[in-house]
């Protein structure tokens, strides 16, 4: 097995405990049989010193950042029974729904949605994001059993262009993160249909920042514009939350614990959506 097969098969395997190295020594990129023995298979060695041992040092060194190396909220992204599922303000106790724009005009509208999530990702993200979490629904387009001949005329091929671009969008948007960031895969989470019936399977991908650190506002940013296609959100070790930006409409912040949610309410008050602002007072006066 040559060097770069040995690469090419590291990118294509999902290594959840990496085998512990006994021994090597360097070895040309054309030789045949590689030398130096470890426990599972070649692919170990990548795997320790890309993710292992850069997420040892590296993280440590984090510039600027207060290193934490756990929280209540990491935890709950990667338990496969927190099903973290839209409407997320509803479907989550401690949490609250901020409107983006605002505005009578067109501009002042984007203007006003850009203007109020970058103040709302400042209260919340002072040291930037630790983690950003990707929802992946993935569907199974040929379970749908038997089914009459649907008439779209003219517009099935237009139809079949605007789903996989859609769909490549995500997936790139996606395989580009985990390629660049150290990430743990969560499967087979809860979906909306009876899971009988259910011809879609979801899972989480949480991509962690280290080193590197994530462009917060240029993820922002599309997600307000609808451009990645994709359920992604921005989560905070430090103040134990999650913060979802549906669009140019509004977002929504999901704490791990009460206190953390009594805590940032004032903060985040002035932002509100009036619509839900009776549910997020009710929450934060009566402690559970």
């Amino acid at each position: 097995m040559c060097y770069n097969h040995i690469v090419k098969k590291c990118m294509q395997t999902d290594i959840k405990t990496p085998g512990l190295i006994l021994g090597m020594k360097y070895v040309h990129r054309d030789c045949s049989v590689p030398v130096g023995f470890f426990i599972r298979n070649a692919v170990d060695l990548f795997v320790v010193f890309r993710y292992n041992i850069f997420r040892l040092i590296g993280i440590c060194k984090a510039k600027g950042k207060k290193f934490v190396m756990s929280s209540k909220i990491e935890t709950m992204i990667l338990d496969s029974t927190f099903d973290y599922l839209q409407p997320y303000f509803y479907n989550n106790p401690y949490a609250l729904r901020c409107e983006l724009g605002i505005g009578d005009t067109n501009e002042v509208y984007m203007k006003q949605a850009r203007k109020r999530a970058l103040e709302i990702y400042r209260i919340l993200f002072p040291n930037k994001a630790d983690a950003i979490v990707f929802n992946q629904w993935i569907y199974d387009w040929s379970d749908s059993g038997s089914a009459e001949k649907e008439e779209y005329g003219d517009n099935a091929s237009e139809m079949i262009e605007s789903q996989l671009s859609n769909e490549t969008r995500a997936l790139r948007f996606l395989l580009e993160n985990m390629m660049n960031y150290r990430h743990v895969s969560v499967k087979g989470l809860k979906t909306y249909d009876d899971p009988a019936e259910d011809a879609v399977r979801r899972n989480r991908i949480v991509c962690y920042a280290d080193n590197i650190g994530f462009d917060d506002l240029a993820l922002i940013e599309k997600q307000i514009a609808d451009e990645n296609n994709s359920e992604v959100s921005l989560v905070s070790f430090e103040n134990e939350c999650i913060l979802s930006v549906y669009d140019d409409r509004g977002c929504d912040i999901v704490f791990s614990t009460y206190e953390k949610m009594r805590e940032f309410y004032h903060l985040l008050e002035p932002f509100f959506l009036k619509y839900d602002y009776e549910t997020m007072k009710k929450r934060f006066e009566q402690e559970n």
